[in-house]
């Protein structure tokens, strides 16, 4: 993967992506990389659906809900 640590203050450290170095995922993909969309949408209180690895209904509608709230 393509990421960097920064330290977020008192023993907090937050992982920094270079999202653009990654293809877009698109409904009915599936994989490591679906995997990883779903764990970051949890984090971001987005997605509360099983984390599967498919891009699904699901998560479409978590990619949709975090890109309106977002104003993506």
């Amino acid at each position: 993967m393509n990421y960097d640590w920064r330290h977020a203050g008192a023993e907090r450290y937050e992982v920094l992506i270079d999202f653009s170095r990654y293809r877009t995922l698109r409904p009915g993909d599936r994989g490591a990389a679906v995997t990883a969309a779903q764990c970051l949408l949890r984090q971001k209180r987005a997605y509360g659906a099983r984390i599967d690895g498919r891009y699904g209904h699901s998560t479409a509608r978590a990619v949709r809900c975090r890109a309106s709230a977002r104003r993506l």
